[in-house]
């Protein structure tokens, strides 16, 4: 861990500890709840389970410090908007499609099949609640969560389960993605002012699919900000039955 991460968590316990010191005893007992639910709900690695616990105190600060009550917070990051996806373990796996199975073989030094899409707020982008909408997001897209592994014969997407991370933006857009690492990701959520940027492996899903994914997650980020929002053919809702129509290998429809 870097010096700069190393004070942010230095800065952040101290900003929970004094958090803690203001809550009135029985917001005491609901934060406590709150955390043994949430507890319930990860079992993931330690170091991953640490991080998204975390996220969700970050969040809960951010709420407070910003005037949202305590009450209203823990509802908006209730944690059954995980599902059982944390706890289960990953056993799943996908099929390239027919055109995704040419880009892992095309790949040479430095260079990979990514394509970007970006949506842009009318505030800066508030990384912490970014980050939770992300955690709640992704569990609607379970072939989002995969890394890509080689088999005997072809590459295939292998169900991964694990803390999936937005980062802030410093480097040129669409640089290669490191998949070689167990469990990596195979897209990155980025931020920087107020542009929420998605950045996939073009095995992963084209422009249209990768659309509908920006447009849940942003939609997710904006109804824990307090926003009404609601669902149709390209806003997910995240809680939502994943259709096996949007697992399918669409080329094999038009043979």
């Amino acid at each position: 861990m870097d010096k700069r991460k190393k004070k942010e968590k230095s800065l952040n316990h101290y900003r929970m500890e004094e958090y803690l010191n203001s809550l009135s005893g029985s917001e005491k007992e609901m934060l406590e709840n709150f955390n043994e639910e949430l507890k319930n709900h990860i079992s993931i690695s330690t170091a991953q389970n640490a991080m998204m616990l975390q996220d969700f105190h970050s969040a809960i600060l951010y709420y407070a410090e910003n005037g949202v009550s305590l009450k209203e917070a823990l509802k908006r990051l209730d944690p059954e908007h995980l599902g059982g996806f944390y706890m289960h373990r990953a056993t799943a796996w996908y099929r390239l499609d027919n055109a995704a199975i040419v880009y892992p073989l095309s790949m040479k030094y430095n260079q990979m099949p990514i394509f970007r899409l970006s949506v842009y707020l009318k505030e800066d982008v508030v990384k912490e609640i970014l980050q939770i909408a992300l955690t709640f997001t992704i569990k609607r897209f379970p072939s989002f969560a995969t890394t890509v592994k080689q088999g005997f014969f072809w590459h295939y997407l292998d169900s991964t389960k694990r803390r999936f991370n937005v980062e802030e933006e410093h480097v040129i857009p669409c640089v290669p993605i490191n998949v070689a690492f167990t469990n990596s990701q195979s897209f990155r959520v980025l931020t920087y002012k107020n542009r929420i940027s998605v950045e996939f492996f073009h095995v992963l899903t084209d422009g249209s699919g990768g659309m509908v994914f920006l447009k849940t997650l942003t939609a997710e980020y904006l109804r824990l900000l307090g926003k009404e929002i609601s669902f149709d053919e390209e806003i997910k809702d995240i809680d939502g039955i994943v259709d096996s129509a949007e697992l399918e290998n669409e080329f094999r429809n038009t043979e």
